[in-house]
């Protein structure tokens, strides 16, 4: 059976996810409560559609890399560092939401990122169980 190799371009995103994933693992630990990210507004710039293909090959390595981790990423870790990539790709307009639901007494929160309305970083069906409670941003001082 021939094994395939990924492309560069799906090779590279998957190195610089995993070095964005272990960078924003850290960031966030290192960090004090209410200081990692601030409530936005509104956002400042809409997404455009063409970049929506590359956003998603950006959302894939950021899923490929945090599976194939040493270290398990939560979904703030992942979604942090999805935003990031994408600033740096200079694909704009990417939100970062949060997410609130109760299950079985208990309550849960969950972050993602939507790029337009599509949701990046996870099934559409999981983040409908989360009732949306903030857009989120990374404070000025750590976008980079």
């Amino acid at each position: 059976m021939a094994r395939v190799f990924p492309s560069w371009p799906s090779l590279r995103r998957f190195l610089l996810a995993h070095r964005e994933l272990l960078r924003t693992r850290r960031l966030v630990r290192q960090r004090p409560a209410g200081s990692l990210v601030e409530i936005l507004e509104a956002t400042t710039s809409p997404a455009r559609p063409e970049d929506l293909p590359e956003a998603h090959a950006w959302a894939v390595a950021v899923g490929r890399a945090a599976r194939s981790s040493l270290f398990r990423s939560t979904c703030l870790v992942r979604s942090l560092a999805l935003v990031r990539l994408l600033e740096r790709a200079g694909i704009r307009g990417a939100r970062l939401r949060a997410g609130v639901q109760r299950e079985n007494g208990r309550f849960l929160a969950h972050t993602w990122v939507e790029l337009g309305p599509q949701v990046l970083t996870d099934p559409a069906w999981y983040v409908a169980r989360f009732e949306p409670w903030a857009d989120l941003r990374l404070f000025e001082d750590l976008s980079r």
